[in-house]
C-alpha cells in the first residue's frame, strides 16, 4: 500500500505541476487552457485524496495521516529534482562576466 500511496502522490504532484504554465513552458509545452488547468487541479487533488486513503487503509487514520505527509514530501522532492534536472536554464549568447 505504501508504494501505491507514493505513486498516487507522485502522479498528483505531477498533475498539479503541469497545471502551472511556468512548468509547461520550462518543458517546452504549450500553455494550458483554463479548462485544462481546472481538470489537472481536480485530478491532482483527487489523487492526493486517494493517496491519503491508501495510507489510512494500511496504517489507520492516526498513523496513516502522518505517513501520508511523509509520502507527499518524498514524492514532491523527487518531482522537484526531476523538474530541475529536465529544465536547464536558457543561456543568452553573451558572457555576463564582463
Amino acid at each position: 500500500m505504501i508504494v501505491l500511496a507514493f505513486f498516487l502522490s507522485f502522479a498528483a504532484w505531477t498533475a498539479l505541476a503541469f497545471a502551472m504554465n511556468r512548468h509547461r513552458r520550462d518543458l517546452g509545452w504549450a500553455r494550458a487552457t483554463s479548462g485544462q488547468r481546472t481538470v489537472l487541479r481536480c485530478v491532482g487533488g483527487s489523487l492526493l485524496a486517494a493517496s491519503l486513503w491508501a495510507c489510512a487503509e494500511h496504517w489507520g487514520w492516526s498513523k496513516g495521516t502522518v505517513a501520508w505527509f511523509g509520502v507527499m514530501a518524498a514524492s514532491a522532492g523527487i518531482l522537484v529534482l526531476a523538474l530541475g534536472y529536465r529544465t536547464q536554464p536558457r543561456r543568452s549568447g553573451r558572457n555576463r562576466r564582463g
